[in-house]
């Protein structure tokens, strides 16, 4: 099951690359994007405000950043399975 969550945010990196090649993304419980960014010094004030603004209170390490590489359409990130 975390496999499929974690396989959406994936998903949605390489059907639109134009939107988050070289930057970096704010994803929310392994499962969603929730906030892009220029690089992780916004990312990671972008993600405290969620955090702070949230209705849900969402803990900060319910936030995930993750670098988006500048060429994504051309390698394939893979999962790792135990």
């Amino acid at each position: 099951m975390t496999e499929s969550k974690a396989q959406q945010w994936l998903q949605e990196i390489y059907k639109h690359p134009e939107l988050y090649e070289g930057k970096v993304v704010i994803i929310l419980d392994n499962a969603k994007i929730v906030g892009v960014a220029e690089d992780f010094s916004e990312a990671d004030r972008n993600r405290q405000k969620l955090a702070a603004l949230s209705s849900l209170e969402i803990a900060p390490e319910k936030l995930t950043l993750y670098s988006v590489p500048h060429n994504v359409r051309q390698i394939r990130i893979r999962t790792l399975r135990m």
